[in-house]
């Protein structure tokens, strides 16, 4: 198991961490009709979450992130009622092709909300390790989403799709802060 540095609270940045990965996720809301897709992907997000927050101080980071998965194969599984290798296939083969002939904005259909789902609980299995170790890395899985979201806009993302996840990445950064460090290092 990991030993955070005494004075530390793993579990905040872990929280924050999986908060400014959904707050990313508001740039995918852009290229997308509707917004009932949301509450699967924000349970997946939670069940790794919540799996990162209750393993963690037991076990070491790979069985961590190795039961995060599992639990993230579990939840979809049952989120999407898929149970055999055949049913996954063909729904990922729907999604591909509706992704093919698509355009932005795209209506929501199950095999996409299965796409986003899985993927945001895979990075939310990567952003979990990384609030841990390098809590500052947390802004590449989440520039990734805003720069999906921005490529397949059709013009100006939200205002919101960028303060959101900016306003969580930096108390993230505040409460990931280790003890003794300067809090405003540009003033030393």
């Amino acid at each position: 198991a990991t030993t955070p540095p005494s004075g530390s609270q793993p579990w905040l940045a872990q929280i924050f961490a999986a908060l400014t990965l959904l707050a990313g996720a508001i740039s995918i809301d852009a290229v997308l009709i509707g917004g009932g897709w949301w509450l699967r992907p924000v349970l997946a997000v939670a069940v790794v979450s919540c799996c990162g927050l209750a393993l963690r101080r037991f076990l070491p980071g790979w069985a961590v992130a190795l039961a995060q998965l599992v639990a993230l194969v579990f939840v979809v599984a049952w989120m999407f009622e898929i149970t055999a290798l055949a049913q996954l296939t063909a729904q990922l083969d729907i999604a591909q092709r509706h992704i093919q002939t698509s355009g932005a904005p795209a209506g929501v259909i199950p095999a996409i909300e299965l796409v986003l789902t899985a993927a945001l609980g895979l990075l939310a299995v990567v952003v979990d390790a990384l609030a841990v170790r390098a809590p500052a890395l947390v802004a590449l899985p989440t520039l990734a989403l805003l720069v999906t979201g921005s490529t397949f806009a059709l013009g100006r993302l939200p205002w919101m799709a960028l303060v959101a996840p900016a306003v969580a990445y930096l108390l993230l950064l505040a409460v990931s802060r280790r003890p003794g460090t300067p809090a405003r290092p540009w003033a030393v």
